[in-house]
């Protein structure tokens, strides 16, 4: 399952994905399997890899994570480097 939300003033970009059934391979969704740093919110263990695209002149953060027995794999395209902790913050509160 994925959902896309657009933030429209700043065109920042949030992709939400939720594995559904496992065995599943989707080569859009490698980004999300080596993710070497580490953050916490709300005791969720978050995974996660930023980068910045000099040509969005976005952070493209890839994060995964295990909520309510699903795995949950969200994308963000922010302004600042660390602004997909806030975002994420709000989704799991």
């Amino acid at each position: 399952m994925e959902q896309n939300v657009i933030l429209l003033d700043t065109y920042e970009r949030i992709k939400l994905n939720v594995e559904l059934e496992k065995n599943y391979i989707f080569d859009f969704l490698t980004d999300f399997d080596w993710l070497e740093n580490k953050f916490s919110v709300n005791d969720i263990q978050i995974s996660y890899n930023t980068t910045f695209d000099e040509e969005l002149y976005l952070y493209k953060t890839f994060t995964k994570f295990n909520y309510k027995g699903y795995v949950c794999k969200v994308y963000f395209e922010m302004e600042e480097e660390t602004d997909w902790q806030e975002e994420s913050s709000n989704l799991l509160a």
